[in-house]
């Protein structure tokens, strides 16, 4: 799937509050701050490949911040991937904190809180390619560890080799097919290993006895992440049935996920939170009942999902609802003002 996200389809007094509720809906949810939120400019094409997303993004200077509060709030569990292609980014986790110029690469994770400043050149852009690949699909040879902000230096060029690849990979919008993207999220979570790796002085031959197996169960995870994220909408998904269409007891199929940091139930059950949630958002589905769309991703039982949806996001799917429509129509409102005043000009 391909989504754009441009800021100048709205009036300057909305841009930045729609840049903040997009991201934190398509990516992770995170708090946005800039020194000039009416002069802010963004955009962003984000690919989805199936378990990871790549995208990028050119914006004005913009702080961005993940909180507690807003992990628990939805934690996907991955790993960020920022490349800048002009500008700069400082990256801060607790302690630790990590810089990228356009020579460098950002890895950080985001099930942690951290604090991302992205500084414009002189031209006021920063411009970047980034990609969000699951901690779950990401080899973890001897002394490697994800859980900190790294920046990774460009000694060997795995740098230039991973930035070309994504943007190589982010050309093939409208033309990509579903198994090449699944083949794509594989080397690009192999390509963000070997950098991270590579960086850490890390020989291959170390990893190579348990690197095998490790590949293994990495392609038979992206290919049950891939089969559930396709049958979302089907009532009947359960591990009962994810099991039997991989060929492996539902005993198993629980033990690979022993290591992901969530059961196969509860994967289902957030990732249909997380596409009600932003179905919710969609200008173009607000004539569905509410109780349509969490039934069209497979949750039949309106007051199970009104439970479950206000747990996981501390409002009811109505109140979430009438928050977007309000703002959507005063981002009209703003722009008819806009264009009557320009009419006006042109009169006079």
């Amino acid at each position: 799937m391909h989504t754009v996200i441009r800021t100048n389809h709205f009036p300057e007094a909305d841009r930045f509050e729609y840049w903040t509720e997009s991201l934190s809906r398509v990516l992770v949810p995170v708090n946005l701050y800039t020194r000039d939120p009416a002069r802010f400019r963004g955009s962003m094409h984000l690919l989805d490949l199936g378990p990871v997303q790549i995208g990028r993004v050119t914006c004005s200077s913009v702080h961005t911040r993940r909180t507690d509060e807003l992990i628990r709030r939805s934690d996907p569990e991955v790993i960020l991937v920022a490349i800048p292609l002009s500008g700069r980014c400082v990256v801060t986790q607790s302690r630790d904190e990590a810089f990228a110029d356009p020579q460098g690469v950002l890895v950080y994770p985001t099930w942690r809180p951290f604090s991302l400043k992205a500084y414009a050149n002189e031209a006021g852009i920063v411009d970047g390619v980034f990609a969000m690949v699951p901690r779950s699909l990401l080899p973890r040879p001897r002394g490697v560890h994800y859980d900190r902000p790294m920046a990774l230096t460009n000694a060997d060029g795995t740098n230039a080799v991973l930035r070309d690849f994504l943007t190589s990979a982010l050309g093939e919008i409208g033309v990509l097919r579903r198994p090449k993207a699944a083949r794509l999220s594989l080397a690009v979570a192999d390509l963000v290993a070997a950098a991270v790796t590579h960086d850490m002085g890390h020989d291959a031959s170390q990893a190579d006895a348990s690197q095998g197996r490790q590949e293994r169960l990495r392609t038979r995870l992206a290919s049950i992440y891939r089969f559930i994220a396709e049958n979302l909408g089907d009532p009947g998904l359960t591990p009962a049935t994810i099991a039997a269409a991989h060929h492996m007891s539902t005993r198993t199929l629980h033990r690979l996920f022993e290591n992901e940091g969530h059961t196969v139930a509860r994967w289902i059950r957030e990732q249909r939170l997380e596409r009600c949630h932003r179905d919710l958002n969609d200008p173009t589905l607000w004539h569905r009942p509410i109780h349509a769309i969490a039934a069209g991703w497979g949750i039949e039982d309106a007051a199970q999902f009104a439970r479950a949806y206000r747990a996981k996001f501390g409002h009811t799917a109505q109140e979430y609802r009438h928050a977007a429509i309000e703002r959507f129509l005063t981002a009209i409102e703003g722009t008819d003002d806009v264009r009557g005043r320009d009419d006006r000009r042109e009169g006079a």
